[in-house]
């Protein structure tokens, strides 16, 4: 499941992932730094609480699984943070 979505400032998105392998605010930093280089990406937060990053990307520029890679590049794991209205995981299958 995408947990990209519409943010309604023109032709950007936004999404969460889920990013591991952080023990540090200079980790959280490093990441943070990075993603908000590359072109395309409209702003980037990451918390070394929550492990989350909140990413705002141009997609006709960049996509969601390059953004992974490049934060895999930089030695951390990351993947979509899945999102659902539905606390079991039966009414999720269904």
């Amino acid at each position: 499941m995408s947990s990209a979505s519409s943010t309604g400032a023109g032709n950007s998105v936004g999404c969460t992932l889920v990013v591991d392998g952080m023990t540090c605010s200079a980790c959280s930093q490093t990441i943070e730094n990075h993603l908000n280089s590359l072109d395309g990406i409209k702003s980037a937060t990451i918390s070394l609480l929550t492990h989350k990053a909140t990413i705002s990307y141009n997609p006709k520029a960049i996509g969601v699984r390059t953004i992974i890679e490049e934060i895999e590049c930089l030695g951390f794991d990351a993947r979509y943070e899945a999102k659902s209205d539905k606390s079991d995981i039966r009414d999720i299958l269904e």
